[in-house]
């Protein structure tokens, strides 16, 4: 039989801080649960405690909180939903040209007989068109030219069966927006039914712009469409200018330029 003091001895615990292993894990565990401040795991658990609801008032308050705060998503949810419908009620405010991949065609080495040159400085409106929508024609050949010189370039001159082949071409794009006309054929026909016959031609149209100025900074931003502006083999030019009617999806106006040698 062991003595009693003995037993005392067995039965006492050892402290937890000489064991090394529990150091160890506890002070590994305080390393990590340090954060937000300072504050321990256990004084955020107890901070979280102290702000919850205790009475049924202060639950509804937070449940309104959160349905308000629905209704904020709900709305900021509904905004592009709305601009969507404004935008197809009203119309589409931006613009567009159309792409003119592999359309500059040469046919034959024919150049442009018997040119008919508009005089720039005249001021008088072109047949079928106002006066201001004959500024935007003069302004245009303007601009193009400008570009044009910058790269040192002769000007283009703006020949009157070109400039009504144009504007044949803008109000047909009125309907169908691209290089074929509503009848199937290319738009080197509207070209030739006014007379014209050119072995190097090209086209550049648009829609949905202010000015004449708005289109021609579209079209430099265009490699194809550029090379239009600043083709050393073109001599001559045609505008042409249309208002779009209200309910129609671009806004402003649709220009066509025609090109030919």
């Amino acid at each position: 039989m062991q003595p009693e003091e003995n037993k005392k001895e067995e039965q006492q615990e050892i402290p937890v801080e000489t064991v090394p292993e529990v150091q160890e894990e506890e002070q590994a565990e305080e390393k990590w649960i340090k954060g937000y401040g300072g504050a321990t795991v256990r004084d955020r658990r107890a901070e979280r405690g102290a702000n919850r609801p205790k009475t049924y008032a202060e639950w509804q308050a937070v449940y309104a909180a959160k349905r308000k705060k629905g209704k904020r998503h709900l709305v900021i949810c509904a905004i592009p939903v709305i601009a969507l419908v404004v935008v197809g009620l009203l119309g589409y405010r931006g613009n567009r040209i159309v792409d003119n991949d592999s359309l500059e065609s040469m046919i034959s080495d024919e150049v442009l007989q018997n040119a008919q040159v508009v005089d720039l400085d005249d001021g008088q409106p072109f047949d079928g068109m106002d006066e201001e929508t004959s500024e935007y024609v003069r302004e245009m050949v303007r601009l193009v030219n400008a570009e044009r010189e910058a790269k040192g370039l002769r000007p283009l001159v703006l020949e009157e069966r070109l400039r009504q082949a144009a504007q044949m071409r803008a109000e047909e794009a009125l309907e169908d927006l691209s290089h074929t006309r509503p009848d199937g054929s290319s738009y080197r026909t509207a070209i030739s039914r006014n007379g014209i016959e050119s072995g190097f031609t090209g086209e550049n149209v648009g829609t949905g712009f202010q000015t004449p100025g708005a289109f021609v900074k579209q079209l430099m931003r265009s490699r194809t469409h550029s090379s239009y502006l600043l083709s050393e083999t073109y001599q001559y030019i045609g505008i042409g200018v249309v208002r779009n009617p209200d309910g129609t999806r671009y806004k402003g106006l649709t220009f066509c330029q025609l090109f030919a040698r």
